[in-house]
């Protein structure tokens, strides 16, 4: 089925069904998807701006009048209460009011609003495929579930926009978007807290949280209740936590639903259109990265994207030059409050939050407007409060020294950019804390156009090339500097970008000139050390560091290095006691005891592993790596169940690591928890698309559940991925042969071929379709062009073997088999195929029979070498005998559930020697009954015509 459109809009959330809404009153044809059904369950907080209810009045969506019309579903709220410590603050919204909203009526509602002004509403459909054509989106293909009955249908429309939240597929595979900024969030419900009096947005900020901080939202949904939660980029265990804090702040107050959790992405989109499409709301990463709301930024980049498309239709033109107009939108609205926000969030914990607080109370309405977004980060209005946040920390930076720098002189003439330049680096400086750092670089070669010869200003211009990836201007300086400069922390800085340039040689010079100015300075040793570890020379390397630990005998993290470069040279001995020493000097240090278990592991002791996971665990019980290591032991060990337990601990931990999801999905697969392990490769697949060893788990765990046609579905899937992975290709085959579809098979293989041509077990298998398919020649070309490259394979020597018997080469197939037995004389098959040859063409029965003895040796139980050796007995004419062996494979095979045409044959054969024909009639018709021979019906017809004379 294919429909077009104007547009298709993935997600009916706030931002997609606000951009359906407006579009569709511009009379477009717009179709809106959404994956689940309303009315839908929405884990959020739950609140709406002044700012919001304003943009969805203004935009002509809701009105206000109409939001709070629904007093069962919308409360008004009509301030903030701001906590921190010993400080309290509440304000009132100026001339306007927020709501609380219960999400599953607010999502329903804009989407109704958006049917009503035309669009095309389609629940329980989920996109998951883009449709390109000529390198332009054009559309999406996506399932439909209606009845238990999965239905796939393409769409076709000029622009395609994804509004479907966090957890997008769309949005991986068209930007390629790798999300740095999360925000792990936790709500629940409970009780109302003096309902009468609850009208406003609380705010706790505790120290444990900062940036993040504790809420608690007044509802009111037929009666009052309370919503309750925090949200930070910690990545702890958010449920315990959220019993801490509810206990701390809401003590008494009765829970009424088990907290549950939720991401807020909080990236500034950097791609968000292309070709055909666009990306807004919680799929562009578009939240507060303070706060956390998320609605206004779903309402108005809808509305951004209305406007850019509406623009575009117009015109005619959906490429990317056009498209793009969307991120100028959304930069000219968001960047700068994105980009100080930020800030805000880093220096928050650093102890700047009680002057921030102590300052914005004093304004009337700032914290308000702070608090729920509404503050005008391209006004003036902000500056007396980023003045606590900027100019006192950049003093504390600027002029404070750390206790390992070296001590700057007073007669040190450049140790302080003069009063000349001070402008413009104080300038820089705040716009590099800003974000803003091409426009901080153009500050800083203003100051040092008038100090050139200022250590501090070429210093921090360097750092400042160095982070935003321009390492040759970043080199031009740090050559100056090491060349010219006598300041040891100048030498020092100069150093360490040498290092992680790779430029060793050019570290080893600067480090040698410390050295040289200062022995006892343990910095240049240590720089030394770790060049010399990169550069794969351990001895020299532990020269180093020891050299530092005689000048600082309680350098932790040297006694750590001492113990990688000997783990490198293979001393482990030496590696744990330099581990443990390192961990005694500062217990708090984590990482020798990480290194310990590791150490552990790669010698193959997987129990002492686990300890020092377990060591870890008791620092951090919210420490995911330890968890990952000691599932990883547990399945070095096998202990499979167990180590899906601690894999399982570490995906709670950390949501983001695909690795532990994998591990978790083979080995349940090994623990034949196919279910199981088909449920963990899914969720691997759906946040990683392109992830092919997922879809291989989900073809294996479809071929252990029976379900083929799925298996080949991801197979194929595994194979589009990874082309060049011969694997792929190897178990699609197998499958095909399984359901002998022998042209899809013959299709892979020589695909297979055509991007690895060298891949002889592509080859060998293309062989093997080839010969099922009686392309004899083609097969035979490939079987020879194997055994070119690899003489001693006996199996595909044993497959050449078959071919040549099967096209009537019975001497070269014998010659074949022989050389099979050569190269491998356990090859049980090998000795029957050719005893049985001889057998069945009557001749050398002798060595026939010598053949047939050795297989059987080898598989005593087989009924096939069973029928051989009673077929060399017929032959001999030694009927009873023939009779005993021939009737013994039968009953081997019956009993493994195969009656096998060739042996009821020679049965029905050797019942007819002994006269007994009406056993052989029933033997030949049970033979038939498997499979049409024209031998066998002809035998069968001339027992019946004399049976009737």
């Amino acid at each position: 089925m294919r429909k077009n459109y104007d547009v298709i809009i993935t997600g009916s959330g706030p931002a997609g069904s606000t951009v359906a809404n407006l579009l569709s009153k511009k009379g477009f044809q717009v179709l809106l998807l959404e994956k689940t059904s309303f009315p839908r369950k929405k884990i959020c907080a739950g609140g709406l701006t002044p700012k919001t209810i304003n943009l969805l009045n203004n935009i002509d969506i809701i009105s206000e009048d109409e939001l709070f019309k629904d007093v069962k579903n919308v409360k008004r709220i009509l301030g903030v209460k701001v906590f921190l410590e010993n400080l309290a603050y509440t304000g009132a919204f100026e001339g306007a009011s927020g709501a609380t909203v219960d999400r599953k009526y607010f999502d329903e509602l804009l989407a109704k609003k958006a049917v009503i002004s035309g669009a095309n509403f389609s629940e329980r459909s989920e996109a998951f495929e883009p449709i390109f054509e000529k390198g332009s989106v054009c559309g999406v293909k996506y399932r439909t579930i209606n009845n238990g009955l999965i239905q796939t249908t393409e769409a076709r429309a000029k622009i395609t926009i994804i509004a479907e939240g966090a957890s997008s597929i769309l949005t991986r595979i068209l930007s390629e978007f790798k999300r740095q900024h999360l925000v792990r969030a936790v709500n629940t419900i409970c009780e109302p807290v003096e309902a009468a009096q609850k009208e406003h947005f609380e705010f706790y900020f505790d120290k444990t949280l900062l940036p993040g901080y504790f809420w608690y939202f007044p509802f009111n949904s037929g009666k009052e209740y309370g919503s309750a939660g925090f949200g930070l980029e910690k990545k702890i265990n958010l449920k315990k936590e959220y019993h801490m804090m509810h206990e701390k702040y809401l003590k008494g107050v009765k829970i009424s639903s088990e907290p549950q959790t939720w991401i807020i992405p909080c990236d500034y989109p950097k791609k968000i259109a292309g070709s055909g499409w666009m990306i807004i709301g919680d799929a562009a990463g578009l939240a507060n990265p303070v706060t956390g709301e998320g609605i206004y930024y779903a309402v108005k980049s809808g509305e951004l994207a209305a406007l850019t498309a509406e623009k575009e239709l117009h015109m005619g033109d959906y490429g990317i030059n056009t498209l793009q107009e969307l991120k100028i939108l959304i930069d000219d609205r968001f960047k700068k409050e994105y980009n100080l926000s930020r800030v805000i969030k880093k220096v928050m914990p650093l102890g700047f939050h009680k002057a921030f607080f102590s300052a914005a109370a004093r304004k009337k309405g700032i914290l308000e407007k702070f608090m729920t977004g509404e503050m005008n980060f391209n006004g003036l209005s902000i500056r007396s409060i980023l003045k606590y946040l900027f100019l006192l920390p950049l003093a504390l930076i600027l002029f404070s020294g750390c206790a390992s720098s070296p001590v700057i002189k007073e007669e040190s003439r450049h140790s302080y950019p003069p009063y000349q330049s001070y402008l413009h680096y104080s300038r820089g400086a705040i716009l590099s804390r800003n974000w803003l750092f091409e426009e901080a670089i153009e500050e800083y070669k203003k100051a040092l156009a008038l100090d050139p010869d200022s250590e501090v200003i070429n210093q921090t211009l360097a750092g400042e090339y160095t982070k935003i990836g321009r390492p040759v201007e970043a080199l031009k300086i740090y050559d100056k500097l090491s060349t010219l400069s006598e300041d040891l922390k100048t030498l020092l800085q100069s150093a360490a970008f040498y290092i992680e340039q790779n430029r060793y040689e050019q570290a080893i010079a600067v480090c040698t000139r410390i050295n040289e100015k200062e022995p006892k300075n343990p910095d240049a040793y240590f720089y030394l050390g770790n060049i010399y570890y990169k550069q794969n020379k351990p001895d020299e390397a532990i020269k180093m560091f020891e050299k530092v630990l005689e000048l600082d005998p309680g350098a932790d993290t040297t006694y750590f290095n001492l113990g990688l470069a000997y783990g490198k040279k293979g001393d482990f001995a030496s590696a744990e006691k330099n581990y443990r020493k390192a961990a005694e000097v500062n217990p708090e240090y984590t990482s020798p005891i990480f290194a310990l278990g590791l150490l552990f592991q790669l010698q193959g002791k997987p129990e002492k592993a686990i300890e020092e996971y377990k060591k870890l665990i008791s620092l951090s019980e919210y420490d995911a790596r330890a968890y990952k290591n000691i599932g990883l032991a547990y399945g070095q060990m096998k202990k499979y169940k167990d180590a899906i337990i601690s894999l399982k601990k570490a995906i709670e931990l950390d949501p983001a690591d695909l690795d532990s999801l994998q591990r978790v999905a083979l080995m349940m697969y090994q623990e034949k928890d196919y279910a199981g392990s088909l449920d963990a490769a899914k969720k691997l697949t759906e946040a990683e698309p392109s992830n092919a060893e997922g879809y291989q788990i989900i073809g294996s765990n479809y071929t252990e559940l029976g379900k083929s046609a799925e298996a080949v579905q991801a197979y194929e899937k595994f194979v589009e991925l990874d082309p060049k992975n011969s694997s792929g290709y190897i178990y699609l085959a197998y499958l095909y042969a399984k359901r002998n579809e022998y042209p899809n098979m013959i299709s892979l293989l020589e695909k297979g071929r055509t991007e690895i041509p060298d891949n002889t077990d592509l080859m060998l298998y293309l062989g093997g379709a080839y010969f099922e398919s009686k392309k004899y020649d083609k097969a035979e070309a490939l079987y020879r062009a194997v055994i070119k490259k690899r003489e001693k394979d006996d199996r595909t020597m044993y497959s050449l073997g078959v071919l040549l018997e099967r096209t009537a080469r019975f001497e070269e197939a014998v010659a074949c088999f022989k050389q099979v037995i050569a190269i491998n004389p356990k090859n049980a098959d090998a000795y029957n195929y050719a005893g049985y040859i001889y057998a069945d063409r009557n001749e050398k029965l002798d060595e026939a029979l010598s053949l047939i003895t050795e297989a059987l040796k080898l598989e005593p139980e087989n009924g096939a070498f069973l029928d051989s050796l009673g077929w060399i007995y017929y032959r001999q004419g030694k009927l009873d005998e023939a009779l005993k062996e021939i009737e013994r494979a039968l009953a081997i095979l019956k009993k493994a559930g195969h009656d096998d045409p060739t042996v009821l044959e020679h049965l029905g054969d050797i019942y007819i020697k002994k006269n007994l024909n009406a056993k052989a009639v029933e033997m030949y018709e049970k033979s038939l009954k498997q499979t049409e021979n024209a031998s066998v019906r002809s035998k069968l017809d001339e027992l019946k015509k004399t049976k009737s004379k």
